[in-house]
């Protein structure tokens, strides 16, 4: 700035020497009169003597060695340096003044003309400015670009620069461990080693965008979206890219800079939930097809259960065989109306995770007759018969869920015979390895070829399962075998579907089960249903439970009470005795919680058996409830096999336990 206004000041001083004093006391930059021949200051204005810390006063008299001692060495100031008349060279330089001990300034001295005093004495003329504000801004912006390259050179990110003519000036080295190359690679790299060509042609057509706006006189908009990246191994992944233009103050543009950031795990993640709607929305799929087909099952099931139960009723003609098979129909049409009531439940409970898994001891030989049994029962259709293999090695004593085992078992029989069209079935169960205590069971089922002795459904009957669709097989496929896996992986194991050497699916449970000892055989005096003078009592609001149990019970001598809230089995209790009760959890006046609390509170009813009834369950609700007073626990609807297996279990240990 010194060099514009020289020529304007020394232009003044020669037209007007009389007003250099009202100029230089005006100027915003230190003005200085030194005589040439003894270096001495003959005058100074305000803004130098403040720049040195002094009044004007105390720097008359001062020589400029006195506070420049190393101006000296570099330039000549006054006469003793040289010759009086000779002007100091160079105009312009740099140089520290002393102000206080130990401190200083740096400043810019100018020498601006040379004019005579009163006393014919040779002066020259300085102009002083004070660099401190500029030197403070170079630090600042060396400090500020040294951080800034910290920054970028230790981001994750990789940063980058691009010239106007598509050079790449500048890469960060996140480069190296992200690509796997060095910046310099990197910056020598062409576009088609850089991105995959989609990515490239996104590129390319974003600096056409950039060229067209610079020629046409307009800012460059900003670049922001997802570009695939090669690595030095020839693998992919997938980055957010941002850029910007950079212009100068006349418009003009000057470089590109840029931000690329890794997102493959952002990618894997949207991956996960694309792949989680797409698991959801198939789901939705089945679960419609599901309900569309249990609705019409059981609306046919009920159609057909109602005729059966009017032709038993006085009156109805019906006498002997002929009532003794309709309720055998009606008795098969509400045994499948309560399998589909399950499988709708259990759909519920394994959506919401609810389905929780019994833990008891049970012989697997046991399962396999249960599910023998069942699968044999008759049905609207007749099913393949089954063979069961057991392999050697195999043990018979588990701790687990035997009814889902069965649920799962049952399951997977239906995906067999629904995705194949041969007759038989073979059920094989191998044991695999053994964990600690666990086991590791494969068990498999394979079609065979078809048996002759197989039913072959009449024209009639096909009409009918087209119309009605009261079969097992109008649960679609997909629901077997949604309900078998997850069961499977309730119990450690999963679902497997693999071809044999004929081209027939084989599918399979691996199953984690586990291992325990034989413990105490049955005998037939613990398997027999008569319990003669035993007392059972039954709470629960609903009548038809209450009916169905005491019938149920009723039939093995068992004396079975009912009442209907948990304050009317209290009052009862208080002068009957029990062996076991049998609550119901939600009722009104008093539920069965409140009620066990109750009865708990007295020392006589310590050890009685007290099972909760309910529709649901999970670890932590049974857990309360058992610390709470409840025994054990039977998940509504059930059958007259679970009701028989609970009651028999707290029984037989009481009747272990008792001293008689």
């Amino acid at each position: 700035m010194i060099k514009f206004v020289l020529p304007f000041l020394q232009n003044r001083i020669e037209r007007s020497p009389q007003r250099c004093d009202l100029d230089f006391e005006d100027s915003p930059f230190g003005v200085v009169f030194v005589e040439a021949k003894t270096g001495r200051f003959k005058r100074v204005n305000g803004v130098f003597a403040n720049l040195m810390g002094r009044s004007a006063d105390q720097l008359l008299g001062v020589r400029w060695p006195d506070l420049s001692p190393l101006a000296l060495q570099k330039t000549p100031v006054y006469a003793e340096q040289g010759p009086d008349h000779s002007r100091p060279s160079p105009d312009t330089w740099v140089q520290s003044f002393l102000t206080e001990p130990g401190k200083s300034v740096v400043a810019e001295v100018s020498c601006l003309t040379s004019m005579k005093d009163s006393q014919d004495e040779l002066l020259w003329i300085y102009i002083v400015k004070d660099l401190a504000d500029k030197i403070d801004a170079q630090t600042q912006l060396r400090v500020s670009e040294q951080r800034h390259r910290v920054v970028a050179d230790s981001a994750r990110d990789v940063i980058w620069s691009m010239s106007t003519l598509g050079e790449i000036t500048y890469v960060s080295p996140a480069v190296e461990k992200l690509r796997g190359v060095t910046p310099a690679e990197a910056m020598q790299m062409p576009l088609h080693e850089t991105l995959t060509p989609p990515s490239a042609e996104v590129s390319i057509a974003y600096f056409q965008q950039v060229a067209k706006a610079v020629q046409c006189g307009k800012t460059p908009d900003s670049f922001q979206g997802e570009l695939e990246y090669f690595r030095k191994d020839g693998s992919t992944f997938w980055t957010e890219c941002l850029s910007f233009p950079l212009m100068d103050t006349h418009g003009n543009l000057v470089e590109i800079v840029g931000v690329t950031r890794d997102i493959s795990e952002r990618k894997h993640y949207e991956d996960c939930l694309l792949q989680a709607r797409q698991q959801a929305e198939m789901a939705n799929t089945v679960k419609t097809r599901f309900l569309s087909q249990i609705g019409l099952a059981v609306q046919t099931a009920v159609k057909d259960f109602l005729p059966h139960l009017s032709a038993t009723e006085p009156g109805s003609g019906g006498e002997g065989e002929l009532n003794s098979k309709s309720l055998q129909k009606a008795q098969k049409s509400a045994a499948f109306l309560l399998s589909m009531a399950q499988d709708i439940l259990d759909f519920s409970r394994l959506e919401n995770r609810e389905l929780v898994l019994v833990r008891e001891r049970f012989q697997l030989s046991d399962v396999l007759e249960t599910l023998n049994r069942l699968w044999a029962q008759d049905g609207p259709v007749s099913r393949p018969t089954i063979t069961i293999h057991v392999a050697s090695g195999v043990s018979d004593h588990y701790s687990g869920d035997a009814s889902r085992l069965v649920q799962a078992l049952f399951n997977l029989l239906w995906v067999a015979v629904q995705s194949s069209d041969s007759g038989s079935l073979v059920l094989q169960v191998v044991h695999l390895e053994r964990d600690r205590d666990f086991e590791n069971l494969l068990l498999t089922v394979r079609s065979q070829a078809v048996d002759p002795n197989c039913h072959v459904p009449t024209s009639d009957e096909r009409q009918t399962q087209a119309t009605c669709g009261v079969v097992e097989q109008q649960r679609s496929m997909d629901w077997h075998v949604a309900l078998c896996k997850q069961l499977a992986l309730l119990m450690g194991g999963d679902l497997q579907a693999q071809p044999d050497e004929d081209g027939r699916t084989v599918w399979g449970l691996k199953l984690r089960l586990q291992a325990c000892n034989a413990g105490v055989h049955r005998t037939p005096e613990a398997l027999a249903r008569s319990w003669p003078g035993t007392r059972i009592l039954v709470v629960d609001d609903h009548r038809s439970i209450r009916d169905i149990v005491k019938h149920v019970l009723e039939m093995s001598q068992v004396t079975v009470d009912a009442a209907e809230n948990g304050w009317m089995a209290l009052q009862m209790m208080e002068s009957l005795s029990y062996d076991l009760v049998l609550m119901d959890l939600q009722m009104p006046v008093m539920g069965g919680m409140d009620a066990t609390r109750h009865i708990r509170k007295q020392a006589r009813f310590q050890n009685l058996p007290i099972v909760a009834l309910s529709a649901s369950g999970d670890d932590d609700e049974l857990e309360r409830w058992k610390s709470e007073g409840i025994t054990d626990h039977l998940v509504k609807p059930f059958d007259s096999e679970r009701l028989w297996s609970v009651v028999q279990r707290h029984l037989s240990a009481k009747k272990v336990d008792s001293p008689n």
